[in-house]
């Protein structure tokens, strides 16, 4: 639980554990925890829509989308996707450099893999590859490699998924950790080849 504020994810782990123990060993829920997480959630919550609200009466195009971007990574943190996935999206006109373009179409590939909604992935890849020196930076085009194989593997797609694994350069690292792992692109790669 250190480390998160995914209080609905804690909860379903709970309850798994607490069905496997026996019984009369009592819960593991630490409701103070929850409680907690919730309020100060609830209180930065309330703070980013304050912002995201001021900068809008402001018009101020880059700060409205770094508060779209801010509420989206405060819902992708609690769990709450579908509303990180409205809130990325929403940056989408605000975007004013190609930089914010693929940082958005990066944030909406990455909470579409977690709702497994992978014609989203595919749509916002095309997306990103379609803005002007997306190809300069080694990292973001291994991680659309990543996204577009694992939209195509979904689709059972296996040749193109496997183009794209193999695309997949050493840049990439640990910088998409939250996607796939670095060694199961390898797997991945090698099973659809």
């Amino acid at each position: 639980k250190r480390g998160t504020a995914n209080v609905s994810l804690y909860r379903q782990l709970c309850e798994r554990v607490d069905g496997s123990l026996a019984a009369g060993e009592g819960s593991i829920l630490d409701a103070g925890w929850v409680d907690s997480i919730e309020r100060r959630s609830s209180i930065r919550q309330e703070k980013l829509e304050a912002e995201l609200n001021s900068y809008k009466a402001n018009l101020i195009k880059e700060s409205i989308r770094m508060g779209h971007n801010d509420l989206g990574d405060h819902f992708y943190e609690r769990g709450e996707l579908t509303k990180a996935l409205r809130c990325y999206v929403r940056t989408r006109d605000y975007c004013s450099i190609s930089k914010h373009v693929v940082q958005m179409c990066l944030n909406v590939i990455k909470v579409s893999i977690e709702v497994e909604n992978y014609s989203h992935v595919a749509s916002y890849v095309a997306k990103a590859e379609q803005v002007p020196d997306m190809g300069a930076d080694a990292v973001v085009v291994a991680k659309l490699n990543v996204a577009a194989g694992l939209a195509h593997l979904e689709g059972k797609k296996v040749k193109m998924a496997a183009r794209r694994f193999l695309d997949v350069t050493i840049d990439l690292g640990t910088n998409f950790t939250s996607v796939v792992a670095p060694q199961d692109i390898g797997i991945y790669g090698g099973l659809c080849a």
